[in-house]
């Protein structure tokens, strides 16, 4: 008996080293996925996320229990949190927005960002989550900012990954609404980071100059947020 106990805990401990090398290819795939994404759009391509790649992450985000399906086309900041909130349900939002804001803002102090999403949320007045920092200062005033970048880009991201098919999928990646709420906070925030881009790459830019702020996208947080949509 306690050789065979001692088997089944080596065979145990294999599975486990197996499941874990697995996890972590998938995480340096998913890592490349961003980063030629983010590669992509800074080249101004028509197409950044591949036809491959698409469909191979839409499959483990299904797998991870969100519904692309509740995700919709033209929409405001509030109408995004509402499609997440759709796909994946509100605890698993708050999750996955305080999840990442602690990553980005690379904070230890978790169960703080945890309440304070969990602020942010009950604070919606008429069912909006508002993103405004006015009443905030410092760690708060930044994670508000992360929101908007992470609901925004996670949204559109779930919408290209839920296109029906390629030729759908090539069209959602060239909508205004894309050019908006993915490309220009990458491109915004290569330009935080020192990075020259083709004046020639067309840009988002609000009409009114007062509604010129958008929230970027630093370098690594697209594989940030698409890690945590497969559910890694």
């Amino acid at each position: 008996k306690r050789r065979r106990s001692r088997v089944f805990e080596k065979i145990g401990v294999r599975i486990k080293v197996m499941k874990e090398n697995e996890r972590n290819e998938v995480s340096e795939q998913i890592k490349d996925i961003g980063k030629r994404t983010e590669d992509a759009i800074v080249e101004g391509e028509p197409v950044f996320l591949g036809e491959v790649e698409r469909v191979w992450i839409g499959g483990m985000v299904e797998r991870n229990g969100i519904d692309i399906t509740k995700i919709e086309g033209p929409t405001n900041l509030s109408q995004q949190v509402d499609g997440l909130i759709g796909a994946m349900g509100l605890d698993r939002t708050k999750q996955m927005v305080s999840g990442l804001i602690s990553k980005m803002l690379e904070s230890r102090e978790t169960e703080s960002v945890s309440k304070f999403v969990d602020e942010l949320f009950s604070k919606s007045k008429d069912g909006e989550v508002r993103f405004s920092t006015e009443e905030y200062q410092g760690w708060k005033k930044k994670a508000v900012q992360r929101m908007e970048a992470i609901v925004a880009s996670a949204n559109k991201l779930l919408w290209i990954i839920g296109a029906g098919d390629a030729e759908e999928a090539t069209r959602r990646q060239g909508t205004e609404g894309i050019k908006k709420h993915l490309r220009e906070r990458v491109l915004r925030g290569k330009e935080l980071e020192g990075q020259k881009i083709d004046p020639s790459i067309p840009r988002w830019k609000a009409k009114d100059p007062k509604q010129n702020k958008l929230r970027v996208l630093h370098s690594g947080e697209m594989a940030m947020i698409l890690e945590t949509l497969v559910g890694m």
